[in-house]
This record gives C-alpha cells, structure tokens and sequence, in this order.
C-alpha cells in the first residue's frame, strides 16, 4: 500500500512534470475465439507519464499548506475557464509583479 506522503509526492510530481495524452483511432487486434487473422477496432487510449525536465531550467519550491491554499485560490482567479498549475500560478504571479516594477529590480 502506498502511503499518504508518496502519494502527496507522485502528484506533486504529476502536477509540475506530468501530461495526459488521449488518442482515438483504429487499432489492428486479433480475432476472438481463436479464429486466425485480425479484426479492426474503433479504440481510444488514456496515457499518463511523467518526464522530469531538465534542472538546469527548472527549480523547486517548499511552500506552507496555508500558502498553497491560497495558490489555489489565486489559480481559480487567475484563469476562472482552466486549471492552472501551481507552478504555473506562481509563475503567472512573478511575471505580473516584475511588469508592476518595470525594471526596478535588482540581481544581487
């Protein structure tokens, strides 16, 4: 059984690296009751996976529980039609604050 804090972690995980992908098409498949030949097959595939990104790219975050509440809330504000990523709430958030500063920030 996979405990509460994997879990927590396989979908953090999904959410920043994760993709779904829906096929629909004709599939070639092998005939029922062991008669020889294939039949054609109007079929649709669900695949899920993960492909971690480059880390020269990317970075983390640990955030409190309370903080991530509010990223969610803020995600529902941000774009009411979708669903928007944690990660890309935050990145939506510093984009808009640094448009705000106009150049007032510094690189220590």
């Amino acid at each position: 059984m996979i405990g509460e804090v994997d879990i927590a972690y396989i979908a953090g995980l999904f959410d920043g690296e994760g993709s779904i992908q829906i096929r629909r098409g004709i599939e070639k498949k092998k005939r029922h009751k062991g008669k020889p030949g294939y039949r054609l097959s109007n079929s649709m595939r669900i695949s899920m996976e993960i492909t971690m990104t480059d880390i020269t790219k990317y970075r983390n975050v640990s955030l409190t529980h309370e903080t991530y509440k509010t990223l969610i809330s803020l995600s529902k504000v941000l774009l009411p039609d979708a669903q928007l990523s944690i990660s890309k709430t935050i990145e939506s958030i510093a984009n808009e604050k640094a448009k705000k500063l106009n150049g007032k920030m510094r690189d220590k």
